[in-house]
């Protein structure tokens, strides 16, 4: 007995059975669209508009250990008479619209962080104010001191070592906790972004126009980091865009010559995001971003921030060194460190990321006196200088990078 065959229906049948299918989905995609538009209109990310998480200081516990090798200093964590008679004022959040984020990003080698950067965002204003952490800057955690770049790698340690199974957004908390609390200001969301996310990102979005100032090369097989960028204005592939960011060995310096350099990055960076993003990139952007991203927003808080950033144009976008200097452990010898002085921090904090009703005061900065070593003479000394008449020297907008540039000084 033969088997009975199917029919097989004719092309046609089986073309429009696609369309018709074709069209339901993207009748159902449209509307969900247009709902989510119009959900994300009136959408506002949370904010905490109760008492500042900075007044009521809980140190973080961490069982720090000293790395091998690594020369460190005792911390000592009593504060003076610094605080005594100042209370606490109490404080009320005035500026709802206005957002701080910690950023921070690191490559593929080891825990350590390469870029710490604070964000503020004032949305009525169309203004982004940055302020890049140098990664050597000191900081006490448990009972040593260290550069702050190591941060992040020991509360990842500790959440593991707790048993954690997710333990990088509690080394980020820990991180942010230990900012949010020491230097009183307020975060709303943290974003861990690893240097290989970047340059896929870069290389969605075509690459970013950079004046390179000068040839870079360097090479360092440890950390598996080869630099090889001609001078001149060019664009910049992902994989160049992470060399131009890392690079640090030719400038005098140091790590402040690459934040430096950093901000000529930033500057092109969102001049290219306004001028080459379309909704066809969002896909591949949303890839890349959940693959290599890690953060406490959710979907809906990305998707507003990044309709908004499209308003921000260079000259609106401000980047800050953080106030500070390079001094030696001993002085003449032992350790360098960027030690950031306390008064013109706390300047810089009150006129660009202070969200609430006054200012931060003395009682609430630092509280515990982790970013000096108080038995170091050299270090306390620049911790403890007057407040500069100028902070122009550490502060520059976009616009001046378009027209001027930046002036680094380089090693002969």
């Amino acid at each position: 007995m033969r088997k009975t065959e199917k029919k097989r229906r004719p092309q046609r049948y089986r073309n429009t059975a696609k369309l018709i299918i074709f069209t339901v989905i993207s009748i159902i995609t449209i509307i969900l669209c247009a709902v989510g538009a119009c959900i994300i209109k009136d959408y506002r990310p949370k904010v905490n508009d109760g008492t500042p998480s900075f007044i009521e200081l809980t140190p973080s516990v961490i069982e720090a250990t000293p790395e091998s090798g690594e020369e460190l200093i005792a911390a000592d964590h009593t504060p003076e008479d610094i605080n005594e008679n100042n209370a606490a004022p109490e404080y009320t959040r005035t500026r709802k619209d206005t957002y701080n984020f910690l950023l921070v990003g690191k490559d593929n080698a080891g825990a350590n962080t390469d870029i710490i950067i604070i964000v503020n965002f004032d949305i009525p204003s169309n203004r982004i104010t940055m302020l890049q952490i140098p990664r050597d800057t000191y900081v006490e955690i448990g009972s040593y001191a260290y550069k702050i770049n190591v941060a992040y790698s020991k509360y990842l340690s500790q959440a593991k070592k707790n048993g954690s199974k997710d333990p990088e957004p509690e080394g980020m908390a820990g991180l942010a906790s230990l900012i949010e609390q020491n230097m009183a200001i307020e975060l709303d969301y943290w974003i861990f972004c690893k240097l290989e996310g970047l340059r896929e990102i870069v290389d969605i979005i075509g690459g970013v126009e950079v004046d390179v100032p000068f040839n870079m090369y360097y090479t360092d097989p440890e950390q598996d980091l080869y630099i090889d960028i001609s001078a001149g204005k060019q664009i910049l592939d992902g994989e160049h865009v992470e060399q131009f960011i890392r690079y640090r060995s030719g400038y005098i310096e140091g790590d402040i010559g690459r934040i430096d350099a950093q901000k000529i990055f930033y500057n092109a960076m969102l001049k290219q995001l306004r001028a080459s993003f379309t909704v066809g990139m969002i896909p591949a952007l949303s890839e890349q971003a959940f693959k290599h991203m890690n953060t406490s927003m959710t979907l809906a808080d990305l998707i507003f921030f990044a309709k908004h950033v499209m308003n921000v144009d260079t000259s609106s976008l401000l980047m800050i060194t953080l106030p500070g200097e390079s001094a030696r452990a001993d002085g003449e010898s032992g350790t360098w460190y960027y030690i950031l002085k306390r008064a013109d921090t706390m300047a810089v904090i009150n006129k660009y990321f202070n969200v609430y009703d006054k200012d931060i005061t003395e009682s609430v900065f630092d509280p515990m006196l982790i970013f000096t070593a108080q038995s170091k003479t050299a270090l306390n000394k620049i911790y403890r200088s007057d407040i500069s008449s100028d902070f122009s020297s550490n502060i520059i907008d976009g616009s001046i990078i378009d027209s001027e540039g930046i002036s680094i000084g380089l090693l002969q």
